[in-house]
């Protein structure tokens, strides 16, 4: 954002008390760690925050869908001045009110990221780039899951790489306390069917995925299970397709 776009960085257009006006800033321009940063400031401050899913033309300046759209106020007016200050975004005022539709409001989705009791380095891997980013989560542990009524905890649980024989039968009883003994069970994965059956979202990385697919009987298969010494290019993204109207692709 330049000080022509948005009135010296920091002195917004006057305005009678009765006036409404809305900020619309350029998604394409904000990082992960910048948008999470405007997330947590607007929260803080009670300032609600969404997403345009349409394309406009506002003050001669192009918005692709995956704008952020932000009400002015005195309480949002310096947390987005401070954005532009530090990173440079572009911000056009706009009159009247936010969008009745075409936008799709930001909320904080409460994250759980399961906490296995054998060592997993995927899992630290994990919480790192969550801490890293300032997302807050809760870890969430074999009794957790066994435990039921997950929806009303968290609304989306990670778990991280890790064959699914040890995530299904965790440490061994003979071997550990109680307290650290034991995985999923049967138990657990009725729970992880209950929770996404609720409209809770799961998310597996790498070998856990096989996990949802035998959970769910999903349609698809590993093409590379069991062909470690045939196929290896771990970390590479061979093909990704993005479906850009959708607001994860933001």
């Amino acid at each position: 954002m330049h000080a022509k776009d948005y009135h010296d960085l920091g002195t917004p257009a006057p305005r009678t008390a009765t006036s409404t006006v809305t900020l619309r800033i350029d998604g394409r321009s904000v990082t992960v760690a910048e948008g999470t940063g405007l997330l947590e400031a607007c929260k803080a401050a009670g300032v609600p925050l969404a997403w345009s899913t349409a394309a406009r033309d506002v003050n001669g300046f192009h918005f692709d869908a995956g704008a952020l759209i932000v009400p002015t106020s005195p309480q949002s007016e310096p947390v987005v001045t401070a954005l532009a200050r530090e990173f440079g975004v572009h911000v056009e005022q706009q009159p009247g009110s936010p969008p009745s539709h075409g936008i799709t409001p930001i909320g904080r989705a409460r994250v759980g990221v399961f906490g296995p009791w054998f060592d997993n380095i995927s899992e630290g891997w994990t919480r790192w780039l969550l801490d890293e980013y300032g997302l807050p989560y809760t870890t969430l542990r074999d009794s957790d899951i066994r435990g039921g009524s997950l929806r009303a905890r968290v609304d989306a649980i990670v778990i991280a790489s890790a064959p699914v024989d040890r995530l299904v039968s965790g440490n061994s009883a003979s071997a550990y306390p109680p307290e650290y003994a034991g995985g999923f069970g049967d138990t657990g994965l009725a729970a992880l069917r209950a929770f996404v059956r609720d409209g809770g979202t799961l998310i597996t990385l790498d070998q856990a995925s096989e996990l949802a697919i035998r959970l769910f009987d999903l349609p698809i298969r590993d093409a590379a299970k069991g062909q470690s010494d045939r196929f290896l290019c771990p970390g590479s993204l061979v093909r990704l397709r993005v479906d850009t109207a959708e607001p994860l692709a933001f």
